[in-house]
């Protein structure tokens, strides 16, 4: 009786010991996928939402950890000016508004754009071997401008394709044009065709 305990026993552990191995791989398997979505999502809203991306990086405040947008708001409110003197988190700090830019665009190795800020008569405007015959990616935020009659300012960067890149690009003779990103495409209820080279948060619009 005792020798038929002690193998039920055994035979208990091992199964015990196969279920847990089983429960560590699926828990481990379902992490792995986490961190990739994870890491895929960021790659979308780091790489092809280049305008939003900069807007929101502090990466031109370091002492304040202001946003872009905020940065660029202040400024504008005041003219345009080339820098930006503000008070942020109770800190003050002086931003040039064209070495930010400058910085944030070479951080992420993008080398052929042209930035634009316009807010009424006023308006900032960086540009770096920026090619109009090109084909170009265009994305373009508004922001609210603080204690002004005309509050809202219109954010523009225009960013070149590769030369070699060119003829994929959303065609403009296929009366397409590039949604950024694809999401949108989708809640709009328009055509998104993948055989088109948009990246891999954008894709190709048939126009309305």
């Amino acid at each position: 009786m005792a020798r038929r305990r002690g193998i039920s026993t055994i035979v208990a552990l091992v199964v015990y010991t196969v279920l847990l191995g089983i429960g560590v791989i699926i828990s481990l398997s379902s992490v792995t996928n986490v961190v990739q979505t994870t890491v895929y999502i960021e790659k979308i809203a780091q790489g092809d939402t280049v305008l939003f991306t900069m807007l929101e990086s502090s990466l031109c405040a370091p002492t304040t950890d202001a946003p872009f947008k905020y940065v660029l708001s202040v400024g504008l409110a005041n003219n345009a000016e080339k820098t930006v003197a503000m008070n942020y988190n109770g800190i003050d700090e002086t931003i040039d508004v064209a070495n930010c830019v400058t910085r944030f665009m070479k951080s992420i190795k993008i080398d052929k754009y042209k930035f634009s800020a316009s807010h009424d008569l006023d308006e900032y405007v960086v540009e770096s071997d920026f090619d109009t015959d090109i084909t170009k990616r265009t994305e373009r935020i508004y922001i609210s401008v603080p204690s002004s009659e005309h509050g809202v300012a219109e954010i523009i960067i225009h960013t070149n394709f590769p030369e070699s890149d060119a003829d994929t690009v959303c065609p403009v003779e296929d009366e397409t044009h590039i949604c950024t990103p694809s999401m949108y495409c989708g809640l709009l209820g328009r055509s998104c065709d993948n055989g088109y080279l948009c990246g891999g948060g954008n894709c190709c619009c048939t126009n309305p």
